[in-house]
């Protein structure tokens, strides 16, 4: 919803939009990588990407509208996201594709 927001001449409810989004995701502890240890592998690859979404998100954000940004440097600390094992039986090959994704999204951050 944020970065809908963004895009439109809605920049009040962009940041408000996303300043919960911030809030929520501190609170779930997704920030924090003691926080995920309770968490499989794969849900813990799952909240490293949305807090990162968040991060990316707000520095967008905050470079678009001149704002400082929400999200202090601090807390952007998480090992960047690795490619997730499909789950599949062993010997399968993972799809190459989200190689490609998840380098794509960390050379982003």
């Amino acid at each position: 919803m944020g970065q809908h927001l963004q895009g439109t001449q809605k920049s009040v409810e962009a940041w408000t939009i996303h300043g919960i989004a911030v809030k929520a995701a501190l609170q779930l502890g997704l920030h924090s990588a003691e926080a995920s240890k309770r968490f499989s592998s794969s849900d813990q690859e799952i909240r490293k990407r949305t807090w990162y979404g968040c991060v990316i998100l707000d520095r967008t954000l905050s470079m678009t509208f001149g704002r400082p940004a929400a999200i202090p440097d601090d807390y952007v600390k998480l090992e960047l996201p690795r490619s997730l094992d499909d789950g599949g039986s062993p010997g399968l090959a993972a799809d190459p594709r989200s190689f490609v994704s998840v380098n794509f999204f960390n050379a982003t951050m």
